[in-house]
Order: structure tokens, then sequence, then C-alpha cells
């Protein structure tokens, strides 16, 4: 078991220092790649806006999901009677929900 978690560890370490982050920190390629930082253990919800995070904008309106997230502006999408929507939105104009 323990050989087995040296290696898994050495499989790890290998794959991050080859990683090319452009001089960013692990954490900071994190949030710029997936939009979100790991989440902390036992933290119920994302505290910052990401990729699967449920977003109303904040001068009222629907449930959303962010479906991607851009240096100026997110893109989300949601479900009215009439189907689904999609639009893009600048981060400043949302709240992330609970």
């Amino acid at each position: 078991m323990k050989k087995r978690d040296a290696l898994r560890d050495q499989a790890v370490e290998a794959i991050i220092a080859r990683l090319d982050t452009g001089g960013y920190t692990l954490e900071a390629f994190a949030k710029r790649v997936i939009g979100r930082t790991v989440g902390i253990v036992g933290e119920k919800r994302p505290t910052t806006l990401g990729v699967g995070s449920v977003v109303a904008l904040k001068s009222g309106g629907p449930k959303m999901t962010v479906m991607s997230v851009w240096t100026n502006h997110i893109v989300c999408a949601w479900f009215v009677e009439g189907g689904a929507c999609r639009s893009e939105f600048a981060p400043e104009s949302v709240r992330v929900l609970p």
C-alpha cells in the first residue's frame, strides 16, 4: 500500500513539474483555467464565480448556470417557458447564489 501511494505521489509531482503554468502559481493557474479554485474541505458551495456556478443578475431575473468564464465576460444559460436561453454578461453584473 505504501509503495503504491509513493508511486502515485511521484506521478502527481512529475505531472505538476511538467505543467506549463505560464509563470502562475498552480492555484492561480487553476483559477484561470477552470474559473474557480479547488474547494476547501467542508465548503458547502463555491464562493467565487466559475463554470457551474448558479448565478442571478444583481438587477433581478432567473437563476442561470455559468457555462464559461472569460477575462471580461461570462456566458450563462437558463431556461424559460419557450426553451433554453444563453447570453454573455459582465462578471460584476451577477451574484453567486447558494
